[in-house]
């Protein structure tokens, strides 16, 4: 189903320079597919204002649990509007500089990318193969909701907020500023916050997290320009309570775990125990060594 977009009523707020406009968005599967639903209605230009951005509120989420539906999702989003600067105040002979600097966004996720894999115990507390179909079976599958808390009707994907780590992998270049194209820039920003999809500069795929990419051109036409990684090692044979074993991730995949509660043997305590542990794919892939580095 696709998602709906219907305008609020008295949503057009603002003055000569700045205005927003009010939307609700039903049927949506995920906040960037409502995002691209208003995208796809709204006006670029409004009573000679430019759009300057489009916010998202998650308001009812219905998806996340299986049976999946997104048929009674609901999203406010509200598009800003707000007026285009022209001409310059700087003569002719001025010295002028450009400078840039492009960062991982935070966003809060209901649901992955992709579901890498999930591992776990049966009713009896015995470890479930996963490579073995009938007992991978056994582990209830999530259609990639995160951090699922309660059972049945009450059951919730509480989900997770992305992380913007710094950098731990830099490296630094210098070099004519016109090789720091438009089109090159437009490439940065389409993979800024992705994981390598390959291995780069001796990381396997999946360990780097592009967060960063900032510099500038001189007055002189020198670029200088930094690139910033976050590293994060892969891992397998993860343990996760006593007895899920061999869990594996690569190092910007998400691991959560689905408890179930368990008599504490010898008192009236109920315990959480883990049940099941889940690896998602969060973030874009890309291939980095499209940066010609």
């Amino acid at each position: 189903m696709a998602a709906v977009v219907t305008e609020q009523l008295n949503s057009r707020t603002g003055d000569a320079t700045k205005r927003t406009l009010k939307y609700k968005v039903f049927a949506a599967e995920s906040e960037q597919d409502a995002i691209d639903a208003v995208s796809a209605v709204v006006p670029e230009t409004y009573q000679g204002l430019v759009i300057s951005g489009i916010s998202v509120e998650t308001i009812r989420w219905d998806g996340d649990v299986p049976p999946a539906s997104a048929a009674n999702n609901i999203h406010d989003c509200e598009v800003n509007y707000v007026q285009l600067q022209s001409g310059s105040p700087l003569g002719g002979g001025t010295s002028a500089s450009y400078s840039f600097a492009y960062q991982t966004p935070s966003a809060h996720i209901i649901t992955s990318l992709e579901s890498i894999a999930r591992y776990g115990v049966d009713d009896a507390g015995n470890l479930l193969d996963p490579e073995i179909p009938a007992e991978l079976a056994k582990i209830p599958p999530m259609h990639g909701a995160i951090n699922v808390r309660g059972q049945g009707a009450n059951a919730k994907a509480e989900g997770v907020t992305l992380p913007v780590p710094s950098p731990t992998n830099i490296w630094t270049f210098s070099a004519p500023g016109g090789h720091f194209t438009e089109g090159y820039q437009r490439g940065v920003e389409s993979i800024m916050g992705s994981t390598n999809k390959f291995d780069f500069k001796g990381r396997p795929a999946g360990s780097l997290l592009f967060v960063s990419c900032r510099g500038g051109i001189g007055a002189d036409g020198t670029l200088n320009v930094e690139f910033g990684m976050a590293y994060s090692e892969n891992k397998k044979d993860i343990q996760i309570g006593p007895t899920i074993t061999g869990v594996a991730k690569r190092g910007w995949e998400y691991l959560w775990v689905l408890y179930q509660p368990d008599p504490d043997d010898g008192s009236s305590h109920i315990v959480q125990i883990p049940k099941a542990v889940y690896v998602e794919r969060v973030f874009e892939e890309a291939d980095f060594n499209l940066l010609g580095f």
